[in-house]
């Protein structure tokens, strides 16, 4: 019984040079398994910097858009935030609304040939196309006064932004009809030639593509045909929608007060040769 249970262990030990090769085969076989995991992994990471580069490479103006496009979501969102800050310098009183037909036809005096009539109401829309702004307002607003223009009593010259493009509007609609106002403003004092050129004429349709483009209508116009003498057999745009607009009145009542007019203020001479001379307002706009 003894010998058996001997036998038994006999047969379930190792000797010395068994163990010590199992031992080594075990550090052997650990040894291949972190190499295996160690050459895997560095596979794994050769292919995905591969596969970054080959991208790179490749479509090399998606990750430029990709970052021009987070930039230009940042800065939109700093002008919002900045736009939010910033205080109005017209009152609220005179921001007031009025609800007119979205589709009004062409009517008087805006219906007329080139004409002194017409040219006065031009004229009246923009009275006002240069205001005065004090140091204070400016600095309500967030303005900066560096190099600003500046009027003999300390004020500030500025424009508001429609009466900009509506000026933009009036020169670009003399040059459509240069036949008849290029002689007419060439005999004009003060006349300033610099407002009708190429360079200043794309300047006015940008601004005004700008302006359309950020207060955009979104109403929809129809297409009608239509048969009489001014447009035969031609389609003609129709819509019923209503349009939610500034009342111009009350707009342009709070600017005249504070409108430079032509040829009753100088500006102060500014910081550069060019300007270091006094200039009245028709070389101003």
């Amino acid at each position: 019984m003894a010998k058996h249970s001997y036998e038994e262990v006999e047969g379930q030990l190792l000797d010395s040079d068994e163990v010590e090769l199992d031992s080594q085969f075990s550090h052997q076989k650990r040894r291949s398994s972190w190499q295996r995991t160690c050459d895997n992994a560095y596979r794994l990471f050769s292919f995905c910097l591969m596969a970054y580069i080959a991208s790179m490479v490749t479509f090399p103006g998606a990750f430029k858009r990709s970052c021009s496009c987070q930039a230009e979501e940042t800065a939109a969102a700093m002008l919002a935030e900045e736009d939010e800050r910033r205080p109005s310098l017209v009152p609220e009183e005179h921001v007031q609304y009025v609800v007119r037909p979205e589709w009004v036809s062409l009517r008087h005096p805006w219906n007329l040939p080139p004409s002194k009539e017409l040219d006065r109401a031009w004229d009246k829309l923009l009275y006002a196309l240069n205001v005065r702004v004090s140091p204070d307002e400016l600095d309500m607003i967030n303005e900066n006064s560096t190099n600003r223009v500046r009027v003999e009593d300390g004020d500030y010259a500025a424009v508001i932004g429609v009466y900009h493009h509506m000026h933009c509007l009036n020169n670009l609609r003399r040059i459509v009809h240069w036949d008849y106002y290029g002689p007419l403003l060439a005999k004009a004092k003060g006349f300033n030639p610099e407002g009708y050129t190429k360079e200043h004429s794309g300047h006015c349709i940008d601004s005004i593509r700008q302006a359309l483009m950020c207060h955009a209508n979104t109403d929809i116009y129809t297409i009608e045909w239509v048969d009489d003498d001014a447009f035969p057999v031609a389609p003609d745009l129709r819509s019923k929608a209503v349009a939610k607009c500034v009342d111009w009145n009350h707009l342009d009542s709070w600017a005249r007060q504070r409108a430079l007019l032509p040829g009753r203020f100088h500006t102060l001479p500014g910081p550069f040769p060019s300007s270091a001379v006094k200039k009245n307002q028709d070389e101003l706009s």
